[in-house]
């Protein structure tokens, strides 16, 4: 973008700031680039946080059956890294909300876990999405679920329990956060019978942005959140 004539030759000259009684000498053409910077960087933050949302399901089945209580695996589960979307790495489970660890069941990091048919290209991730597996909870292992949040992030959206548990030999709580569906297909927890669905689909229509087929659960898919606790 230009800048008038008149801008530009002010550019070249200097102005004196008169400040706590010092003297600053600052280049007009510094303070319009520093401007431009601060504007755009304000900018992507305002369009970045438009395109988030975080709200509690808590109160929705299956969630409320879980929500408030100590609960054991059926599963075993790997605990990785978690990387909060505003401050964190590329690697672990990416929440809006703040968590020591993630969880995940072990040995489902890659294309086990997919969330829809395999020509959807809608994928919980590829093998290394979650880093490095820092320890894993056996079966037995008793984990406390806090709460259950639908969160959108741009482009993408999960569903994610947190809670909180011990890391063994630690006997120290930890909070967790486990990912328990993406683009509101809902994936079987760790914590949940053995005969519960794989995959529950949605009730109703998804929200218009991502209202595509690739999106839509195969026909006949089992469904969740028809209830809400009173």
């Amino acid at each position: 973008m230009g800048f008038p004539q008149n801008v530009k030759t002010m550019a070249n000259a200097k102005l004196t700031l008169h400040a706590v009684g010092l003297n600053f000498h600052v280049r007009p053409h510094d303070v319009l680039m520093n401007i431009r910077v601060f504007i755009f960087a304000l900018l992507t933050v305002l369009c970045f946080t438009g395109c988030t949302s975080s709200t509690n399901i808590s109160k929705r089945d299956p969630f409320y059956n879980y929500v408030g209580q100590t609960v054991e695996l059926h599963c075993p589960v790997d605990v990785v890294g978690h990387s909060g979307v505003w401050f964190g790495g590329d690697k672990g489970i990416h929440t809006l909300h703040t968590a020591q660890y993630g969880i995940i069941e072990s040995g489902t990091e890659g294309q086990e876990r997919e969330f829809y048919g395999e020509n959807s290209h809608v994928f919980s991730g590829s093998g290394d999405k979650y880093g490095n597996v820092l320890a894993v909870l056996p079966v037995g292992h008793r984990v406390q679920i806090d709460s259950v949040w639908d969160e959108v992030i741009a482009d993408e959206e999960q569903i994610i329990a947190y809670g909180h548990t011990t890391i063994p030999p630690s006997t120290n709580e930890v909070s967790f956060a486990y990912a328990w569906g993406e683009f509101w297909m809902l994936w079987r927890a760790p914590w949940e019978p053995n005969d519960t669905p794989q995959k529950r689909a949605p009730t109703g229509e998804l929200p218009a942005h991502f209202d595509y087929d690739m999106f839509k659960a195969p026909t006949n898919t089992p469904t969740w959140g028809a209830k809400v606790k009173p």
